[in-house]
């Protein structure tokens, strides 16, 4: 879910999703497993919305995500100039020979 989308909207996404998916609403000459998938697919809508369908909960799933992301994202990549270094006296000579 975008962390941008407010409960509201979440909600009609929600009832849109969970309709199409619902084991009432499954025609009986689908394909094997299809009504299975369909169920588990209901189920994993129905989780979703218990998290984000309440703004606490939807908060701390937002700050989850945006807390994965960033340490996905790896070490930040510094770009060092030998201009932007300042080596005290002693250790000039370490830095030069290098």
């Amino acid at each position: 879910a975008d962390s941008s989308a407010n409960v509201s909207d979440l909600k009609q996404k929600y009832q849109k999703l969970i309709l199409m998916y619902h084991p009432d609403k499954q025609s009986t000459d689908v394909p094997a497993g299809t009504v299975e998938k369909c169920i588990q697919k209901f189920i994993e809508i129905d989780q979703a919305w218990k998290i984000l369908g309440n703004e606490e909960t939807k908060k701390e799933y937002d700050l989850q995500r945006h807390e994965d992301d960033l340490r996905n994202m790896g070490p930040p990549y510094y770009y060092i100039c030998k201009e932007n270094i300042r080596l005290s006296g002693r250790d000039h000579h370490k830095f030069i020979e290098n």
